[in-house]
């Protein structure tokens, strides 16, 4: 359904089969990726419900917006062109690998982002990644790596297993990053 205020209550499972689609929007009920391909030639959104990616592989050429509901990210592999923002809801990240060529924008606590073995990579040019303070309670990252230059954005704590920065990272006079040893 493409109403903010209803939609389908039931559950779709997409099993292996490759699905295209011009854009994503999920209000209601449940939806099982397993191990499909998935193409998105615009947004994913959440407002509600529940998304198992599995072991699937996701691409979305606009953004990943999270404002509500779970979603599992398994041992997918998401690749979004745009940006990637939680707001509210929660990302269980597990195993999964993102690839993020826009803003990465998780500014919740980290009840709302669930960290696992995720690895998350920024490819873009022009790129900002947020959070919330690491150390109020901000969410920590297992493996991020960042293709070029970017600036801290958070004020305060990145909390991260590994971080790996290809080019130039600036911090204000009121950041630092908070390596965690032998993870978690």
């Amino acid at each position: 359904s493409t109403s903010t205020s209803g939609g389908f209550p039931g559950s779709v499972d997409t099993s292996s089969y490759a699905v295209t689609a011009a854009s994503f929007t999920m209000n209601f009920g449940a939806f099982y990726a397993r191990t499909s391909t998935i193409t998105l030639n615009g947004n994913l959104k959440m407002s509600s419900g529940t998304f198992t990616a599995g072991a699937s592989s996701i691409t979305v050429t606009g953004d990943f917006v999270e404002n509500e509901g779970l979603f599992y990210a398994n041992t997918s592999s998401m690749t979004i062109r745009g940006n990637w923002t939680i707001s509210n809801g929660i990302f269980f990240a597990s195993t999964s690998f993102l690839t993020v060529g826009g803003n990465f924008s998780a500014d919740v606590f980290s009840s709302k982002f669930v960290s696992g073995s995720e690895s998350i990579n920024l490819t873009g040019t022009s790129k900002t990644f947020l959070t919330k303070d690491a150390n109020t309670g901000g969410p920590s990252f297992n493996i991020v790596m960042i293709s070029g230059n970017i600036t801290n954005n958070t004020q305060g704590a990145w909390g991260m297993g590994t971080l790996n920065v290809s080019g130039t990272l600036t911090m204000n006079s009121w950041d630092h990053v908070r390596l965690r040893y032998g993870g978690k």
